[in-house]
């Protein structure tokens, strides 16, 4: 398949708005601050467009719509090992082709596995 634009749409569910709402004012008091936090996507719309291209020729484009349907901001130490555990996908999903891609994708792995019990522990 040829590449696929990804965009967010739609309006935040009333959970995930109830959950960005102990966070909002820190949010607006720290422009450009960042927040790590878990959040689950659905595909909310996939369309297939044919349009032309530099050349003239026709070219068919692909573009996928997400929604946010939950969402948690992680704090404190868990927001840490969120982090972790982000760096640990990032790791996964690159390290295939390269020299110590094994070893890389097995320390991600069991970092992923872990971040339930840290969570739970950081409670």
């Amino acid at each position: 398949m040829t590449d696929v634009d990804v965009k967010l749409t739609g309006r935040l569910p009333r959970r995930v708005e109830q959950a960005l709402a102990p966070h909002a004012s820190a949010m607006y008091a720290r422009p450009g601050s960042r927040w790590v936090a878990l959040v689950e996507v659905e595909v909310h719309e996939r369309t297939e467009t044919t349009e032309t291209n530099a050349d003239g020729e026709p070219e068919r484009m692909h573009t996928v719509r997400l929604r946010v349907t939950d969402l948690e901001i992680a704090t404190g130490d868990a927001a840490e090992h969120v982090r972790e555990a982000l760096r640990a996908l990032w790791a996964r999903r690159t390290s295939s082709g390269t020299l110590d891609g094994a070893e890389l994708f097995a320390e991600a792995d069991t970092a992923v596995r872990l971040l339930p019990a840290l969570l739970a522990d950081d409670q």
